[in-house]
């Protein structure tokens, strides 16, 4: 009896031996599984998975929001300046459309368009990228437009400068708190044919309500820096500069010769104001005009005083096209 005890607490002690050796192979093996995916994880970030797994929240994933900022982002320097437009090479009077004619330019009307309408004609006309603020365009190193004033917000693009090709410049100018729009100003340098010479100007446009002559000495004395300025009431300014010939005459004064038809082909400058008003004389400018038509009024003289002419007499004279000369009587 007692062996036979002795031997089934033997088998037991066996049994359980076994059962715990079974136990602890199976605890093992479910170890080494768990262990065995912990170590996927990591692997799987930055994989090819879907929106909802677990490497869309980690923080090891890459930004996808940030590659499209950097796509589609506005540019962070200014894009290089697009050639300049065909129209501002030579015909220019018959460049606008059906819809808007001078003193309406490309959409643009002074005294009516606002800082929003110029960065438009910007883009479609000039062909700037449509993000660029024209208001953080810096001012050339070198323009011809007049400084701006403490209210104005001066926006200038300009062509050509220090290269063979013909200088354009456009000037923009606004009122700083209402962003109106408030002149226009066209400057040219070059030989090139601009097709804005007095004779076709006046033939397109009409015989000017106002035209001055403008001349002043020089270091030479038989050479004078002559103007010939065309006012239109609609708001069209039209200035030709160059150098004249003067020389003494018989009675021992000295005379200038005009000759508009070889020297004053091209103007230097063209711009576009707030019309004037019904009234025939200049008396009731407003600054802006008057720092535009008569920037200098001693230099300024009437066709009528200058030449001993009519406007129309003058302008019917220069519309033939001839070598049409004018002398004006100046100081020594």
């Amino acid at each position: 009896m007692t062996f036979y005890i002795t031997r089934l607490t033997k088998h037991v002690f066996q049994h359980i031996w076994v059962g715990f050796c079974v136990l602890f192979l199976i605890a093992c093996s479910e170890s080494n599984s768990l262990g065995t995916t912990t170590d996927t994880i990591p692997s799987q970030v930055g994989g090819s998975q879907s929106p909802n797994s677990l490497s869309t929240q980690s923080s090891a994933s890459p930004e996808p929001v940030n590659t499209e900022t950097a796509t589609y982002a506005a540019p962070t320097e200014v894009v290089p300046t697009p050639s300049m437009p065909n129209f501002l090479k030579g015909d220019f009077l018959t460049s606008n459309s059906d819809t808007c004619q001078l003193p309406c330019w490309e959409g643009l009307t002074v005294d009516n368009s606002k800082v929003g309408d110029v960065q438009t004609m910007f883009h479609t006309v000039l062909g700037f990228n449509e993000k660029v603020d024209i208001l953080a365009l810096p001012l050339p190193e070198t323009f011809f437009a007049p400084p701006p004033s403490d209210n104005e917000i001066l926006v200038i693009q300009s062509w050509g400068l220090y290269t063979s090709e013909p200088y354009r410049e456009i000037a923009f100018r606004f009122d700083k708190q209402t962003r109106i729009l408030k002149q226009i100003s066209f400057y040219f340098m070059g030989t090139d044919d601009t097709g804005l010479s007095p004779d076709r100007v006046m033939r397109e446009l009409g015989i000017p309500q106002f035209i001055f002559i403008k001349v002043r000495p020089t270091e030479v004395m038989a050479m004078r820096a002559g103007g010939l300025e065309l006012v239109y009431k609609d708001g069209l300014v039209f200035f030709y500069q160059s150098t004249v010939q003067a020389e003494r005459i018989q009675t021992g004064d000295w005379q200038a010769e005009f000759c508009f038809s070889e020297k004053f082909r091209n103007p230097s400058s063209f711009t576009l104001i707030k019309p004037l008003s019904t009234s025939d004389d200049l008396t009731n400018l407003l600054s802006s005009q008057q720092a535009t038509i008569q920037p200098d009024l001693d230099e300024f003289v009437p066709i009528d005083q200058a030449f001993g002419v009519s406007i129309l007499e003058f302008s019917t004279e220069v519309e033939r096209e001839n070598n049409t000369c004018f002398y004006m009587k100046v100081e020594p």
